[in-house]
């Protein structure tokens, strides 16, 4: 999972892991804390392939828009 997330201002990645329990899935959660705040997409896209994810090209243009709409 991820986007913009508004009330943070910044861009989330949470990668979940739907073998453990449900209060346990989250694996990995970047962004909802300062140290792993991230303002460019680039940032995410970046932290999305350290984590062996793959962000489409062509969806850059929505999350620039998530971020620039505050959606």
């Amino acid at each position: 999972m991820f986007g913009w997330d508004h009330p943070l201002q910044s861009f989330y990645l949470q990668v979940h892991d739907p073998s453990l329990p449900e209060d346990e899935r989250i694996v990995t959660w970047l962004g909802a804390t300062p140290e792993t705040e991230m303002y460019e997409v680039e940032h995410l896209i970046q932290a999305a392939r350290e984590h062996g994810l793959a962000i489409d090209h062509s969806y850059r243009e929505v999350l620039y828009r998530e971020k620039d709409e505050g959606i």
